[in-house]
């Protein structure tokens, strides 16, 4: 499901709110577990999206940490 979001926000042009949407449709009520891979994941991309929306974050940052989930550079598998 990540890795879809991201495809789908990142080609063939960018849409940043597909990532806000998919942030904001995620329940984290009863399910936090710090220890969990994909979690921590969705805390960090979560994350980028909150800098770029503050303009901390240039889109080409942002979409370059995006596809690093896409290709397995992002040190988390999901």
């Amino acid at each position: 499901m990540i890795r879809e979001r991201v495809n789908m926000a990142t080609r063939p042009g960018f849409v940043p709110d597909i990532m806000t949407d998919f942030f904001a449709s995620v329940v984290w009520s009863g399910k936090l577990d710090l220890n969990s891979p994909v979690q921590q994941l969705l805390g960090v991309m979560e994350h980028w999206d909150t800098e770029f929306a503050e303009k901390d974050l240039s889109e080409e940052d942002y979409k370059e940490r995006l596809r690093s989930v896409l290709t397995g550079s992002y040190p988390v598998a999901v």
